[in-house]
């Protein structure tokens, strides 16, 4: 893996070397979440069980690549009464968590 920051660059032609310090910039990867589903919900709000008719049975939680949940070693907070107090890893980019709204 290539270092973060300014890396040189260098092109050699039969024997001539010419080399531009500073030329490129290599930047992290930033992990980001990309979505909450469902995004909504009203107050006394709890996720329940998968019922055709009722609540979602989760909150999704959806990542961008860079992302990479590992079962056992994520944890999740939501502000505003919301808690969240189980995290199912699904995949590297996914989670899934039951929430509990207080009026």
């Amino acid at each position: 893996m290539r270092q973060i920051g300014l890396q040189n660059a260098t092109v050699w032609t039969g024997g001539e070397t010419a080399t531009l310090n500073n030329a490129v910039s290599v930047t992290g990867a930033t992990p980001l979440l990309l979505s909450v589903t469902p995004s909504s919900a009203p107050q006394g709000y709890s996720s329940g069980p998968l019922v055709p008719s009722g609540p979602p049975p989760q909150v999704l939680i959806t990542a961008n690549a860079y992302m990479n949940f590992q079962p056992g070693q994520v944890s999740a907070t939501f502000d505003g009464n919301i808690a969240s107090p189980v995290v199912t890893v699904i995949d590297a980019q996914h989670v899934s968590i039951p929430i509990s709204i207080s009026n």
